[in-house]
């Protein structure tokens, strides 16, 4: 079965691969589950109440299982923790499968394919550490003696 064409628009979104409506993917994260409290809500037996959760990220969509029975499972593999599925990977929730569309990672990639130099948003806690305090005082120390030192002499 052919797969429905995504459209132009840039918002993140799940397009169902056989059967099902699209769905849009909200800023931050959302549940996944057959629950009408969900925030992604897909009516399917295959589906969890709180099937799993999912999050929008610059580089694709952050999927997590949330103890589904049927599981969740990223391009053919189950998903254990939390995985980043990338634009064009395949995600099943228990039965229902989605192809991830995600127009600005999608570009991103292909500039960065293409050898352009891409910006892209570091999280807090993967920046490379700064020097720490401790370690700029010896060469403060030694600054400083050589000024005294160079003063003595010019005095």
């Amino acid at each position: 079965m052919t797969e429905p064409m995504p459209t132009a628009d840039p918002a993140p979104r799940l397009v169902p691969v056989e059967r099902g409506e699209p769905l849009s993917l909200p800023a931050g994260p959302a549940v996944v589950g057959r629950d009408p409290a969900c925030d992604l809500r897909i009516d399917d037996p295959d589906v969890s109440r709180r099937h799993a959760r999912v999050e929008v990220r610059d580089d694709g969509v952050l999927v997590e299982d949330l103890g589904s029975k049927n599981g969740t499972i990223v391009d053919g593999e189950p998903v254990e923790g939390a995985v980043l599925a990338r634009p064009g990977a395949t995600v099943s929730f228990g039965g229902p499968t989605y192809r991830v569309h995600h127009p600005t990672a999608e570009v991103t990639r292909m500039l960065a394919d293409a050898g352009e130099p891409t910006v892209t948003r570091i999280a807090d806690d993967t920046r490379a550490p700064g020097p720490s305090p401790r370690s700029l005082v010896v060469p403060a120390l030694v600054a400083v003696i050589l000024a005294v030192l160079l003063a003595s002499i010019l005095w």
